[in-house]
């Protein structure tokens, strides 16, 4: 098993492999300073009460659901960061965990991948990251809390987001 430094690098790495064969990414783009967004935003959306009363009974459905929003805001960030940086400075991450990424998504997703990011997007982009996802945390399940490792999944998702908007824009 992996420390949870190394599960996330292996995470980031498989799921921009399988976004890049489903043809979304060119090549992988880190930006640190989003890093700290991305750790907020997940653990919003972990944390978020809606969501665990919502799908707490069917953890495979609540970790999907979180795993695409984690995609979503992570592409919506990495679009702000390169349209208007103060702004995603000065309050962006908070409307992004108030009101979900899904509403700023849509667009970027349209135009950049010509996908729906309600409909075809989760066939042809959320589910191949949820499975590669699923696949990778499957060992950790066993430990006494996983909950460090789901995080660094869920975080390697928002990775993957950046790098797939920023690879669109020639970074």
């Amino acid at each position: 098993m992996k420390n949870e430094r190394e599960f996330y690098q292996e995470c980031v790495e498989a799921f921009q492999d399988e976004v890049e064969k489903a043809g979304y990414l060119k090549n992988g783009v880190l930006i640190p300073e989003l890093l700290p967004m991305g750790q907020k935003i997940t653990l919003a959306f972990l944390q978020d009460d809606f969501f665990q009363m919502q799908f707490g009974g069917n953890p495979a459905q609540y970790y999907y659901v979180i795993n695409s929003l984690c995609l979503q805001a992570g592409a919506v960030a990495a679009d702000m960061w390169h349209e208007n940086y103060d702004k995603l400075k000065n309050g962006f991450v908070d409307t992004i965990i108030e009101e979900g990424p899904a509403s700023y998504a849509k667009p970027i997703f349209e135009k950049e991948f010509g996908l729906d990011s309600d409909g075809d997007a989760g066939e042809k982009l959320y589910s191949k990251v949820f499975n590669k996802w699923l696949e990778l945390h499957q060992p950790y399940w066993e430990l006494n809390d996983p909950r460090q490792y789901t995080f660094n999944a869920m975080l390697a998702s928002f990775q993957t987001g950046v790098s797939m908007i920023l690879s669109k824009y020639g970074y």
